[in-house]
Order: C-alpha cells, then structure tokens, then sequence
C-alpha cells in the first residue's frame, strides 16, 4: 500500500474487490456492465458495514500487480478497489497532516440538485 494509506495495516481486514467482464452482461463491443455492478455489490456491502459499526473506506493507493501477486488473483481480473474494515479509532497517528485535516473537517456533502438531473442534463 502506499505510504498515504499507511494507516490501513492497522485495519481489521482488508477486502479485495476484483472482477472481469466475462463475469457479466457484455452488450456488443463497447457495454461492459462488470465495473458497474461490482461497484453497486460493494456499495451495498460497504452500507451494511456502516449500519453495522464498521468503518469501510475503499482506496485506491496500491499497486494491483502487487495485490494480485499476494492473493494469486489471475492476471485476466482486473482489481477495483481495496475495503479497509475496521472501527473507527481515536488515534490519529498514522494518517498524514492532511489527512487528520479531513477527518476533522469533512467537506459538506453536495446537494442531490448539483449533481442529479430531471429530463435532461443543465449546467
């Protein structure tokens, strides 16, 4: 893991996310829906961990070749994301200055109006 993510080592586990569009709805030569309903899967997976307690970042600071190499992940599948499980902790010592500035002041969510359109897309 990279050394921003240096916190995750601590983790309680450490979820590989990875899939190959065989595994999935291919429409023609260009409709690929694997990454699509990988993401919806650990969406859903990440929102139970949350209701359960958990703390359940994906990242994206790894090496994949590395990753692969580790759990023996055929090279054909393509690794999506890391899930770093665990609980939340106090101490911040591991995550770098700007990153104890972002848990301490998390950014304001956006509203559903900037980002979600009705019958069709407006600056």
């Amino acid at each position: 893991m990279k050394e921003s993510n240096e916190w995750a080592k601590k983790a309680s586990m450490v979820i590989a996310v990875f899939s190959k569009n065989e595994l999935d709805c291919v429409i023609g030569t260009s409709r690929e829906y694997y990454l699509f309903d990988t993401g919806m899967a650990t969406a859903y997976m990440i929102l139970r961990g949350t209701e359960l307690g958990l703390v359940m970042p994906p990242i994206a600071g790894y090496s994949h070749s590395k990753i692969k190499n580790i759990l023996g992940i055929p090279e054909d599948m393509t690794v999506i994301t890391l899930i770093i499980v665990g609980k939340k902790g106090e101490d911040m010592r591991l995550l770098s200055e700007k990153q104890v500035k972002t848990e301490e002041n998390r950014p304001v969510r956006k509203e559903l109006e900037v980002f979600v359109h009705h019958n069709s897309y407006k600056e």
